[in-house]
């Protein structure tokens, strides 16, 4: 599968769950979604406590990233991608199912 290719698979892919396209270059591409990964259960739990624990724990719950990289010749490309959270990594292995 070539760059272009994969590159037009992808950000339409991750535009749908609702990811924004952070950074693009020939060889990367990197999408970032505004919503927080966060633990609801946890949060809960954390606000029984005070709520100070619980908003310095929403405050560092890290938003989702998928980041593409490519690697090699338009005709024999090395495909890397890899998310930061359970949802990313879930989104990203769908992904690779749909390539």
């Amino acid at each position: 599968m070539d760059k272009q290719k994969i590159i037009a698979t992808a950000i339409p892919f991750f535009s749908e769950k609702e990811y924004l396209l952070n950074i693009q270059t020939d060889n990367l591409l990197v999408f970032q979604s505004d919503e927080k990964d966060y633990s609801f259960a946890i949060l809960i739990v954390l606000l029984f406590l005070g709520i100070a624990p619980a908003i310095v724990y929403y405050l560092m719950a890290p938003k989702s990233e998928v980041t593409i990289s490519l690697a090699g010749e338009d005709d024999a490309v090395k495909l890397t991608a890899y998310g930061n959270t359970d949802r990313a990594k879930e989104e990203v292995e769908e992904f690779k199912k749909e390539l």
